[in-house]
């Protein structure tokens, strides 16, 4: 039985033993030794770099463990929802026709379950930009609750280089790039790159002195100041947006739209989902997303420090609901 029944009261709860959410057996999320560790390396390309306006046209993730073995990998283009800059295009390939029919960045993380699936710590080249789009999804935040940089790392591990671009780090670590077909500058190879380069740089820092247990690692080269990203939804809480996003695609797929026509605004600060989230799944359950409170607005979403939204909310009397009113509304529909 799923979590939507429960919160709705049409079935009695599983055991508490049931609602735990387990990490696949096959994924152990944490080791001693920093070479047997399992991290998650991600790249993401852009439509642009201003994360405020710009959105994720592609991500890619390695499964990778610490000595080097990739055990998974995947990659997929993304409809970021809006135009690719030309100076992105001219940079990664990625046009606006290429992405025209493809998964929402909610429809993909909430696919690809090796993204969230279990906690582990992430690695990407320049984390901090990565982490400003990834922080959007709630979902990854709490399975990604450590964010170690590797361009950090090559900093202070290799401090007489004139340059810290892959490139030239690729150089200086003498590593062959075994990936040679994948296009440049798009998230598998650039995932395959910071693989490998942070397995060389494992290497570096171990031979250093650097202690070989995960959580000195991350207080050396994690990076999450500046970016609301961390660990932040129980593993119930989880499970329970996981099972909303389906039930939205389901309903989606099957043509049934219980709030088709209905103008809504999201707007503040929320805990449990993230507002691409949240408007993700009102737009697969039929309803018009809006930015601006109008007489049409049916409803407004609103976390805390909500503003000036919920002032006119509250001045053309349309009612205001918080996360659990949204996900009773989604599941009951008008």
């Amino acid at each position: 039985m799923g979590i939507l029944s429960r919160l709705f009261g049409h079935q009695k709860p599983e055991p508490a033993s049931q609602q735990a959410f387990q990490p696949r057996a096959e994924h152990p999320a944490v080791h001693t030794c920093l070479k047997e560790q399992l991290y998650r390396v991600i790249d993401v390309e852009t439509t642009g770099l201003n994360p405020q306006w710009d959105a994720i046209c592609e991500i890619g993730y390695e499964i990778i463990r610490g000595d080097g073995t990739v055990i998974s990998a995947q990659s997929t283009l993304i409809n970021p929802g809006k135009s690719i800059s030309p100076a992105a295009t001219a940079v990664n390939s990625i046009r606006n026709e290429d992405v025209a029919g493809m998964p929402t960045l909610v429809e993909a993380v909430y696919g690809m379950s090796e993204l969230y699936e279990p906690p582990l710590p992430l690695v990407a080249h320049n984390v901090q930009f990565d982490l400003q789009f990834l922080s959007r999804i709630c979902l990854l935040e709490a399975a990604n609750p450590t964010a170690i940089c590797t361009l950090e790392m090559a900093r202070e591990l290799l401090p007489d280089l004139d340059r810290y671009d892959m490139v030239s780090l690729r150089e200086a670590l003498d590593i062959v790039d075994e990936y040679p077909d994948l296009p440049a500058h798009r998230a598998a190879d650039d995932v395959a790159a910071v693989s490998q380069l942070f397995s060389k740089l494992l290497g570096v820092y171990l031979k250093s002195g650097g202690p070989d247990d995960v959580q000195s690692l991350a207080h050396r080269y994690g990076f999450t100041k500046g970016v609301q990203f961390g660990c932040r939804l129980s593993d119930e809480e989880v499970r329970c947006n996981r099972e909303y996003i389906e039930y939205a695609r389901n309903c989606s797929a099957g043509g049934h739209q219980p709030l088709a026509g209905l103008h809504i605004v999201v707007t503040g600060e929320l805990r449990l989902w993230s507002r691409v989230e949240i408007e993700c799944i009102l737009q697969m359950l039929g309803a018009r997303v809006t930015t601006n409170v109008s007489s049409k607005t049916k409803y407004v979403v609103a976390g805390v420090r909500a503003g000036a939204k919920l002032r006119r909310a509250a001045l053309l009397h349309i009612p205001v609901i918080d996360e659990r009113g949204f996900m009773e509304l989604a599941r009951k529909g008008r």
